[in-house]
C-alpha cells in the first residue's frame, strides 16, 4: 500500500505541473498579445511562436487570416493542455497525451533555439527538463498503478463491475452501498 500512495502522489504532482505549465503559458500568450516585455520561464514556447508568427505573417501580407490562425492554434494548444489536466482526473491514461504534448513542445523549443540561441534559453531548457521529468513520472506512476489493479489475488471476491484498466480509481477496496438498514 505504501508504494501505491507514492505513485498516487507522483501522478498528482504530474497533473499539478501540467496545470502550472498551462497557466503560465496562457499568461505568456496574453503578455505577447499586449506586447509586454515580460514572460514566465516555466511555460510553453509553441503557443507563443504561433501568436508571433501569426501576427508577423498577417502584418507582412496585410491579411488578418494569419493572425487569427496563429491565435486559434495557441488557444487550441492551451485547451488541449487543460483537457489533459482535467481528463487525467478520471481517465489516467490521458497522461500519454501530455507526454505527446511535451515531445511536441520540445521540438518547438529546439526550433526556437535553432533560430538563434540566447543565454536565457538555458532557463527555458532547464524548465522543459523539469516539466518533462514530471510528465514522465506521471506516465510511470500510471503504469505502476495500473499494475496494482491487475495484481488482485485469485481468491478475492468478484464484484459486479470489475475495475477497468483505464479506471481512475485504482482502488483495492470494493465500493459499499449503504442501504440504510442494519442487519
Amino acid at each position: 500500500m505504501e508504494n501505491r500512495q507514492k505513485y498516487e502522489t507522483m501522478f498528482q504532482n504530474s497533473r499539478t505541473n501540467i496545470l502550472l505549465f498551462t497557466i503560465l503559458t496562457a499568461a505568456n500568450c496574453i503578455m505577447i498579445l499586449f506586447k509586454l516585455d515580460f514572460s514566465f520561464s516555466f511555460a510553453g514556447i509553441f503557443p507563443v511562436l504561433s501568436i508571433v508568427y501569426g501576427r508577423e505573417f498577417g502584418q507582412m501580407s496585410g491579411n488578418t487570416t494569419y493572425q487569427i490562425l496563429g491565435y486559434a492554434i495557441a488557444v487550441l494548444f492551451l485547451v488541449l493542455l487543460l483537457m489533459v489536466y482535467f481528463t487525467t482526473r478520471t481517465h489516467r491514461s490521458f497522461i500519454y497525451v501530455g507526454l505527446g504534448i511535451f515531445i511536441f513542445e520540445c521540438l518547438a523549443l529546439g526550433y526556437y533555439i535553432y533560430l538563434g540561441f540566447m543565454i536565457t534559453d538555458v532557463i527555458d531548457i532547464l524548465f522543459h527538463i523539469w516539466f518533462g521529468y514530471y510528465v514522465i513520472t506521471g506516465v510511470i506512476a500510471h503504469e505502476k498503478l495500473k499494475g496494482h489493479v491487475s495484481e488482485i489475488p485469485e481468491d478475492a471476491e468478484k464484484t459486479e463491475s470489475p475495475v477497468k484498466e483505464d479506471d481512475a480509481s485504482y482502488d483495492d477496496e470494493p465500493e459499499t452501498e449503504d442501504s440504510g438498514s442494519e442487519e
